[in-house]
């Protein structure tokens, strides 16, 4: 305690706020770890939870993003506390690298939800592939099959219209004429 005591109140706060921050960062890493946190949660709640205060598409509050601004805000703070520097100058530049950090976790969920979004399959990488017919496809548009078709490197299962006059059978060879929407195909016998 003498440690502490003999830092400058400047540090003193700045060392606060990085360690109780750091603990809530351990605390929701171990909750999530032993399956306390980020599961589903049967809630029911009629209002809005989104914190909407973005710049750019960014959605900067978050609980993640304040942790992680307060975690580097009071690091810094404290590195910088020690240091010859004016105390405006410790303040202005931790609050930079917290608001650095900040927007870095929102840009880093950003990308991330973009991925669990759209995966990173492109539909229309399917036009002109070979596939196999897995669900029989009626024909003149009655009705949806489906194929197995390998595009960017991945077998996928797509919903499948046939255009054409005969039924396409389970098993048989068929050729992606063109794409219809987000999860289905137009075929037609290769």
């Amino acid at each position: 305690m003498n440690w502490f005591n003999g830092l400058g109140a400047l540090q003193q706060v700045f060392f606060l706020i990085a360690v109780v921050s750091t603990l809530v960062l351990f605390l929701q890493m171990l909750a999530l770890f032993i399956g306390l946190a980020g599961g589903d949660a049967d809630v029911s709640y009629d209002g809005s939870t989104d914190i909407d205060y973005g710049i750019a598409g960014l959605k900067v509050l978050s609980v993640r993003g304040i942790i992680s601004f307060l975690i580097l805000l009071g690091w810094s703070g404290f590195a910088l506390g020690g240091t010859d520097l004016h105390v405006a100058w410790v303040i202005g530049i931790s609050f930079l690298i917290g608001l650095l950090s900040l927007f870095a976790n929102a840009l880093i969920m950003q990308q991330t939800a973009r991925i669990q979004e759209h995966g990173n399959m492109e539909i229309k990488n399917a036009l002109d592939k070979i596939g196999t017919v897995y669900i029989p496809i009626p024909p003149k548009n009655e009705g949806m099959g489906k194929i197995t078709v390998t595009f960017q490197e991945r077998m996928t299962e797509l919903n499948a219209i046939n255009e054409g006059d005969v039924p396409l059978k389970t098993g048989l060879l068929v050729k992606v004429v063109a794409i219809f929407d987000d999860t289905t195909v137009i075929v037609s016998k290769a």
